[in-house]
């Protein structure tokens, strides 16, 4: 994160979601999905990793709660649930102008 601010708003949207998930009785290792699985992703770390790693280098300046438009430039955090379709549908309420969504396996 950027600054302390930053990398405060991350943690508190983890542990909302981390309780989320515990109202719920949902294991957090279960978010793999048949595809990620059939990838070769085994837990739900791997599969966060390789976001990370995707997001390049640059640090985030923001962080973006569930349909929120996005106020700022540069790497935000989007806080959305999982879900490719409600992922998506929020990143673009965010104000997201291109999403290219691709995986080769039909997901």
């Amino acid at each position: 994160a950027v600054n302390p601010e930053v990398a405060q708003a991350m943690v508190r949207e983890m542990d909302w979601y981390d309780r989320y998930l515990e109202r719920g009785q949902v294991d957090r290792s279960a978010n793999t999905t048949p595809g990620n699985k059939a990838g070769g992703l085994s837990n739900i770390v791997e599969k966060a990793m390789g976001s990370i790693i995707k997001s390049g280098s640059a640090p985030i300046v923001g962080v973006v709660p569930p349909g929120e438009r996005a106020t700022q430039k540069g790497l935000l955090y989007a806080a959305t649930p999982a879900s490719d379709f409600i992922c998506g549908t929020l990143q673009l309420a965010a104000g997201m102008n291109l999403h290219i969504f691709t995986t080769g396996r039909g997901t």
